[in-house]
Protein backbone atom coordinates (compact mmCIF):
# COMPACT_ATOMS: atom_id res chain seq x y z
CA UNK A 1 0.00 0.00 0.00
CA UNK A 2 1.30 3.47 -0.94
CA UNK A 3 2.81 4.89 1.84
CA UNK A 4 1.14 8.78 2.70
CA UNK A 5 2.74 11.78 4.34
CA UNK A 6 1.72 13.01 8.19
CA UNK A 7 2.10 16.63 8.35
CA UNK A 8 1.75 18.21 11.66
CA UNK A 9 2.58 21.66 13.23
CA UNK A 10 3.87 23.25 16.56
CA UNK A 11 1.07 23.07 18.66
CA UNK A 12 1.94 18.99 19.28
CA UNK A 13 5.24 20.43 21.02
CA UNK A 14 7.00 17.22 19.70
CA UNK A 15 10.97 17.62 20.30
CA UNK A 16 13.14 16.65 17.33
CA UNK A 17 13.85 13.49 18.27
CA UNK A 18 10.12 12.49 18.68
CA UNK A 19 9.87 14.34 15.31
CA UNK A 20 12.69 11.99 13.42
CA UNK A 21 11.45 8.71 15.28
CA UNK A 22 7.66 9.35 13.76
CA UNK A 23 9.11 9.63 10.20
CA UNK A 24 7.25 13.52 10.16
CA UNK A 25 7.39 14.14 6.43
CA UNK A 26 5.75 17.57 6.73
CA UNK A 27 6.19 20.80 9.44
CA UNK A 28 4.29 23.78 9.52
CA UNK A 29 5.55 26.15 11.92
CA UNK A 30 3.52 28.39 14.00
CA UNK A 31 4.26 31.70 14.82
CA UNK A 32 4.34 33.93 18.03
CA UNK A 33 6.04 37.08 18.94
CA UNK A 34 7.61 39.31 21.80
CA UNK A 35 7.51 43.02 22.06
CA UNK A 36 6.35 42.92 18.35
CA UNK A 37 9.52 40.39 16.94
CA UNK A 38 8.35 37.63 15.30
CA UNK A 39 9.63 34.19 16.14
CA UNK A 40 8.25 30.53 14.89
CA UNK A 41 8.09 27.04 17.28
CA UNK A 42 10.60 24.37 15.64
CA UNK A 43 10.83 20.99 16.97
CA UNK A 44 14.45 21.98 17.50
CA UNK A 45 13.44 25.20 18.85
CA UNK A 46 16.52 27.09 16.40
CA UNK A 47 14.88 30.70 17.23
CA UNK A 48 13.93 30.48 20.84
CA UNK A 49 13.58 27.85 23.57
CA UNK A 50 10.33 27.73 25.90
CA UNK A 51 12.72 27.83 28.52
CA UNK A 52 13.79 31.47 27.25
CA UNK A 53 10.45 32.55 26.60
CA UNK A 54 9.15 31.51 30.36
CA UNK A 55 11.63 33.62 31.86
CA UNK A 56 11.24 36.19 29.72
CA UNK A 57 7.30 36.51 31.10
CA UNK A 58 8.81 35.95 34.18
CA UNK A 59 11.07 38.81 34.54
CA UNK A 60 9.46 41.63 32.11
CA UNK A 61 6.23 42.54 31.04
CA UNK A 62 6.66 42.05 27.29
CA UNK A 63 3.54 41.71 25.02
CA UNK A 64 3.33 38.35 23.80
CA UNK A 65 1.16 36.92 21.19
CA UNK A 66 0.63 34.59 18.00
CA UNK A 67 -1.03 34.59 15.13
CA UNK A 68 -1.89 32.24 12.27
CA UNK A 69 0.87 31.32 9.74
CA UNK A 70 0.54 32.77 6.48
CA UNK A 71 -1.55 30.50 4.12
CA UNK A 72 1.27 30.40 1.61
CA UNK A 73 3.36 28.65 3.79
CA UNK A 74 0.46 26.29 4.89
CA UNK A 75 0.20 25.67 0.87
CA UNK A 76 3.79 25.03 0.28
CA UNK A 77 4.28 22.26 2.70
CA UNK A 78 1.24 20.29 1.84
CA UNK A 79 2.23 21.22 -1.76
CA UNK A 80 5.46 19.78 -1.27
CA UNK A 81 4.40 16.11 -0.61
CA UNK A 82 1.85 16.11 -3.57
CA UNK A 83 4.57 16.95 -5.71
CA UNK A 84 6.33 13.81 -4.20
CA UNK A 85 3.27 11.61 -5.15
CA UNK A 86 2.14 11.56 -1.55
CA UNK A 87 -1.25 11.81 -0.56
CA UNK A 88 -0.94 14.04 2.80
CA UNK A 89 -2.67 13.71 6.54
CA UNK A 90 -2.36 16.76 8.35
CA UNK A 91 -2.71 16.55 12.01
CA UNK A 92 -3.74 19.97 12.78
CA UNK A 93 -4.06 22.23 16.34
CA UNK A 94 -8.07 22.54 17.73
CA UNK A 95 -10.16 24.90 15.79
CA UNK A 96 -10.95 26.39 19.25
CA UNK A 97 -8.02 27.67 19.73
CA UNK A 98 -6.69 29.15 16.55
CA UNK A 99 -7.70 29.34 12.78
CA UNK A 100 -4.97 27.37 11.50
CA UNK A 101 -6.76 24.82 10.69
CA UNK A 102 -9.24 26.21 8.76
CA UNK A 103 -7.21 27.92 6.96
CA UNK A 104 -5.40 24.39 6.11
CA UNK A 105 -9.11 23.00 5.24
CA UNK A 106 -9.75 25.64 2.76
CA UNK A 107 -5.82 25.29 0.63
CA UNK A 108 -6.41 21.56 1.29
CA UNK A 109 -9.64 21.64 -1.47
CA UNK A 110 -7.67 24.32 -3.85
CA UNK A 111 -5.11 21.29 -4.06
CA UNK A 112 -7.23 18.68 -4.58
CA UNK A 113 -8.59 20.38 -8.18
CA UNK A 114 -4.47 21.05 -8.80
CA UNK A 115 -3.58 17.05 -7.78
CA UNK A 116 -6.58 14.90 -8.50
CA UNK A 117 -5.34 11.84 -8.16
CA UNK A 118 -4.45 12.58 -5.03
CA UNK A 119 -5.95 12.42 -1.25
CA UNK A 120 -5.56 15.38 1.20
CA UNK A 121 -7.09 15.54 4.63
CA UNK A 122 -6.93 17.86 7.08
CA UNK A 123 -7.89 16.95 10.92
CA UNK A 124 -9.32 19.16 13.29
CA UNK A 125 -8.00 17.36 16.23
CA UNK A 126 -9.92 19.87 18.79
CA UNK A 127 -6.64 18.94 21.14
CA UNK A 128 -3.27 20.74 22.05
CA UNK A 129 -0.27 20.42 22.65
CA UNK A 130 0.73 16.75 24.14
CA UNK A 131 -2.37 15.78 23.08
CA UNK A 132 -1.68 16.52 19.68
CA UNK A 133 1.35 14.31 19.57
CA UNK A 134 -1.04 11.50 21.60
CA UNK A 135 -2.70 11.32 18.37
CA UNK A 136 -0.07 11.66 16.16
CA UNK A 137 2.08 8.77 17.57
CA UNK A 138 -0.52 5.97 16.86
CA UNK A 139 -1.35 7.16 13.63
CA UNK A 140 2.38 7.41 12.62
CA UNK A 141 2.40 3.59 14.43
CA UNK A 142 -0.47 2.63 11.91
CA UNK A 143 1.19 3.97 9.03
CA UNK A 144 4.24 1.79 9.52
CA UNK A 145 1.58 -1.10 9.79
CA UNK A 146 0.63 -0.22 6.09
CA UNK A 147 -2.56 1.24 6.73
CA UNK A 148 -4.94 3.33 4.43
CA UNK A 149 -4.56 7.59 5.11
CA UNK A 150 -8.09 7.13 4.90
CA UNK A 151 -8.12 4.40 7.56
CA UNK A 152 -5.78 7.02 10.27
CA UNK A 153 -7.81 9.56 8.90
CA UNK A 154 -11.24 7.70 10.66
CA UNK A 155 -9.46 6.91 13.69
CA UNK A 156 -7.94 10.05 14.30
CA UNK A 157 -11.84 11.73 13.72
CA UNK A 158 -13.25 8.24 16.06
CA UNK A 159 -10.49 8.95 19.09
CA UNK A 160 -9.86 12.75 19.17
CA UNK A 161 -12.60 13.22 21.68
CA UNK A 162 -11.01 10.79 23.95
CA UNK A 163 -8.31 12.85 24.61
CA UNK A 164 -8.99 14.82 28.11
CA UNK A 165 -7.32 18.18 28.78
CA UNK A 166 -7.02 19.46 32.23
CA UNK A 167 -5.17 22.44 32.58
CA UNK A 168 -4.59 24.86 36.08
CA UNK A 169 -2.74 28.01 35.25
CA UNK A 170 -0.77 30.06 37.37
CA UNK A 171 -2.19 33.40 35.66
CA UNK A 172 -5.37 34.00 33.69
CA UNK A 173 -4.24 36.93 32.34
CA UNK A 174 -1.96 35.67 29.83
CA UNK A 175 -5.29 33.80 28.47
CA UNK A 176 -7.43 37.01 28.79
CA UNK A 177 -5.05 39.05 27.00
CA UNK A 178 -4.51 36.65 24.02
CA UNK A 179 -8.36 36.13 23.73
CA UNK A 180 -8.45 32.01 24.79
CA UNK A 181 -10.75 33.15 27.98
CA UNK A 182 -13.28 35.46 28.93
CA UNK A 183 -12.66 37.78 30.88
CA UNK A 184 -15.19 36.60 33.34
CA UNK A 185 -13.27 33.73 33.77
CA UNK A 186 -10.29 35.19 34.25
CA UNK A 187 -11.27 37.66 36.84
CA UNK A 188 -11.99 34.51 39.26
CA UNK A 189 -8.47 33.55 39.25
CA UNK A 190 -6.67 36.59 40.59
CA UNK A 191 -7.66 37.21 44.14
CA UNK A 192 -7.01 34.99 47.50
CA UNK A 193 -5.03 32.22 45.95
CA UNK A 194 -7.91 30.72 43.71
CA UNK A 195 -6.72 28.95 41.03
CA UNK A 196 -8.94 28.23 37.81
CA UNK A 197 -9.08 23.86 36.60
CA UNK A 198 -9.32 24.50 32.90
CA UNK A 199 -10.36 21.97 30.85
CA UNK A 200 -10.71 21.45 27.00
CA UNK A 201 -14.08 21.14 25.88
CA UNK A 202 -15.74 18.81 22.70
CA UNK A 203 -14.97 22.36 20.65
CA UNK A 204 -11.55 22.68 21.54
CA UNK A 205 -12.27 25.93 23.70
CA UNK A 206 -10.82 26.21 26.66
CA UNK A 207 -13.40 26.62 29.77
CA UNK A 208 -13.15 27.02 33.35
CA UNK A 209 -14.67 24.22 34.96
CA UNK A 210 -13.84 24.70 38.34
CA UNK A 211 -11.70 26.63 41.15
CA UNK A 212 -9.31 25.60 43.94
CA UNK A 213 -7.23 27.59 46.39
CA UNK A 214 -3.93 26.63 46.86
CA UNK A 215 -1.08 24.89 44.63
CA UNK A 216 -1.95 21.56 46.67
CA UNK A 217 -5.41 21.41 46.16
CA UNK A 218 -4.20 22.22 42.20
CA UNK A 219 -2.53 19.23 41.66
CA UNK A 220 -5.28 17.01 43.46
CA UNK A 221 -8.08 18.79 41.35
CA UNK A 222 -6.29 17.81 38.19
CA UNK A 223 -5.43 13.91 39.53
CA UNK A 224 -8.67 13.47 40.28
CA UNK A 225 -10.21 13.70 36.15
CA UNK A 226 -8.16 10.70 35.49
CA UNK A 227 -11.62 8.78 37.24
CA UNK A 228 -12.65 10.03 33.84
CA UNK A 229 -9.91 7.95 31.91
CA UNK A 230 -10.47 4.98 30.26
CA UNK A 231 -7.24 3.98 29.84
CA UNK A 232 -4.22 4.76 32.11
CA UNK A 233 -1.12 2.76 30.36
CA UNK A 234 -0.08 6.32 29.55
CA UNK A 235 -0.91 9.42 31.00
CA UNK A 236 0.91 13.01 30.08
CA UNK A 237 2.13 15.30 32.15
CA UNK A 238 2.59 19.06 30.33
CA UNK A 239 4.09 22.05 31.91
CA UNK A 240 5.23 25.56 31.17
CA UNK A 241 8.89 25.71 32.63
CA UNK A 242 7.27 24.08 35.66
CA UNK A 243 9.18 20.70 36.29
CA UNK A 244 9.12 20.66 40.01
CA UNK A 245 5.39 20.75 39.87
CA UNK A 246 5.12 18.14 37.12
CA UNK A 247 7.04 15.40 39.59
CA UNK A 248 4.36 16.79 42.44
CA UNK A 249 1.44 15.90 40.18
CA UNK A 250 3.15 12.89 39.29
CA UNK A 251 3.53 11.71 42.59
CA UNK A 252 -0.17 11.96 43.43
CA UNK A 253 -1.40 10.00 40.38
CA UNK A 254 1.24 7.45 41.28
CA UNK A 255 -0.31 7.51 44.80
CA UNK A 256 -3.95 7.48 43.69
CA UNK A 257 -4.05 5.53 40.77
CA UNK A 258 -2.23 2.41 38.57
CA UNK A 259 -0.99 4.42 35.58
CA UNK A 260 1.69 2.34 33.33
CA UNK A 261 3.79 5.38 32.22
CA UNK A 262 3.98 9.16 32.75
CA UNK A 263 5.18 10.94 30.03
CA UNK A 264 6.65 14.72 30.45
CA UNK A 265 6.49 17.21 27.85
CA UNK A 266 7.22 21.08 27.58
CA UNK A 267 4.41 23.36 26.69
CA UNK A 268 5.84 24.94 23.45
CA UNK A 269 5.50 29.07 22.90
CA UNK A 270 2.74 29.10 20.44
CA UNK A 271 0.53 27.63 23.24
CA UNK A 272 2.62 28.69 26.26
CA UNK A 273 3.05 32.60 25.84
CA UNK A 274 -1.46 32.08 26.24
CA UNK A 275 -1.05 30.22 29.44
CA UNK A 276 2.36 32.02 31.37
CA UNK A 277 5.04 30.29 33.19
CA UNK A 278 4.11 27.88 35.73
CA UNK A 279 1.15 26.22 33.60
CA UNK A 280 0.52 22.63 34.76
CA UNK A 281 -2.04 20.28 32.72
CA UNK A 282 -2.23 16.10 32.12
CA UNK A 283 -3.54 14.63 29.33
CA UNK A 284 -5.43 11.19 28.97
CA UNK A 285 -7.76 9.23 26.83
CA UNK A 286 -10.95 9.01 28.57
CA UNK A 287 -14.44 10.98 28.09
CA UNK A 288 -14.01 14.51 26.88
CA UNK A 289 -16.59 16.66 28.97
CA UNK A 290 -19.37 18.20 26.56
CA UNK A 291 -19.44 22.00 25.10
CA UNK A 292 -21.20 24.56 27.67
Amino acid sequence: MERFAIVVDSSADLTQKQYDAMHIDGFIPLSFSIDGKEYFAYPDERELTAEELYATLRNTKAAVGTSQPNPGLIEEVLEEQLRQGKDVLYIAFTSGLSGTCSSAQLIAEELKERYPDRKVFVVDTLCACCGVAALIEPVAKMREGGCSIEDARDWLENNKLRVCHWVSVDDLGHLYRGGRLSAAGAVVGTALGIKPIIDLNSEGKLITHEKVRGKANVYTALARHLEEADNLDVVYITHAGAPEEAKKLAEIIRKNYKVGEIRYSSIGPVVGCHTGPGTIAVVFFGTRSAAK
